[in-house]
């Protein structure tokens, strides 16, 4: 009870409290929709694993990258500071 009513105090200062009844509105429409919004999200997960692994398939089941880099930390070293690999070590 007490963290409701910090909450509240928090709106007050921020000057949101005109906005609790919209959001008790939004809250109830999710709520009414949650079915649909549920089977829409299935329907479009379940849509990208099936096209993704079609698109997998018809191109051949090659995806161009290796399972692991060969040198992964110099390639990331050598992006920023355009292709110039550092030298550690003293200049006189």
């Amino acid at each position: 009870m007490i963290r409701i009513l910090r909450v509240f105090r928090v709106f007050r200062v921020f000057k949101l409290v005109q906005y609790v009844g919209e959001a008790g509105l939004l809250v109830t429409a999710v709520r009414a929709g949650l079915r649909k919004i549920t089977v829409f999200l299935f329907v479009v997960i379940t849509s990208v694993i099936f096209l993704g692994s079609l698109m997998y398939v018809v191109e051949g089941g090659t995806s161009g990258f290796r399972a692991r880099p060969r040198r992964p930390a110099r390639r990331v070293l050598r992006w920023p500071l355009g292709g110039r690999i550092p030298v550690a070590g003293l200049s006189n």
